[in-house]
């Protein structure tokens, strides 16, 4: 309804979600379906590596805890009893809460990124995890009808990175103002001067991968 009623007219479109979920993959070629379409996203590649992890999560073994348990003397079999129920219902509860999170952590993922990327992020490693995902949404932007995508990552006062802001453009002067306007925000940024250097870094070798 938004892109009939839009038409041919340029649109600039803010997705602004908590975290990874709320990005829609397949929202994003009907938004860059017009010849001067924008899009400006935030896209927390630290989220999309923590949902992750919930996927390779382990579940508790409930012999093993008991085991535990058990070799710890106790005088009173009652006891002893009591205390192994209450330990396998326990771990029964946080695997059934640990399927759950999977199911959703999957949910949120495969619809921000598809499902053939989360494979992809199955076979990187841990450490490389953050940038492969930027990587993935920046080349999902291309392939739903992006000609020029700019990522800046968004660090903390004490230089942490904290997400990523990614604009994708059709069009080469959106491009340019985009660029002007975060060098713009560089100048007024109250960060502190290293953490500007960083980002400052950060940018050029983005500029340079765009």
């Amino acid at each position: 309804d938004v892109m009939t009623e839009v038409g041919e007219e340029p649109a600039l479109f803010f997705l602004d979600p908590f975290g990874v979920e709320g990005l829609l993959s397949q929202l994003l070629p009907p938004a860059l379906s017009g010849p001067h379409n924008e899009i400006f996203a935030l896209f927390s590649d630290i989220g999309a590596v923590r949902l992750h992890a919930v996927l390779a999560a382990s579940e508790r073994d409930a012999d093993r805890e008991v085991m535990k348990v058990l070799l710890q003397r106790n005088l009173f079999v009652e006891e002893e009893t009591r205390t192994e129920e209450e330990k396998r219902a326990a771990v029964a509860r946080s695997t059934a809460s640990l399927q759950a999170t999977k199911v959703a952590a999957r949910r949120i993922l495969s619809g921000a990124l598809g499902p053939e990327r989360v494979r992809e992020l199955d076979s990187t490693p841990p450490h490389l995890r953050d940038a492969k995902a930027v990587e993935m949404y920046i080349r999902l932007l291309v392939e739903s009808g992006s000609r020029f995508v700019l990522p800046l990552r968004i660090r903390d006062e004490s230089g942490n990175p904290k997400y990523h802001l990614v604009h994708a453009s059709k069009s080469a002067s959106g491009f340019q103002a985009m660029k002007e306007a975060m060098h713009s925000a560089f100048g007024k940024s109250t960060l502190p001067d290293d953490v500007l250097r960083k980002m400052s870094f950060d940018k050029r070798l983005q500029f340079s991968r765009s």
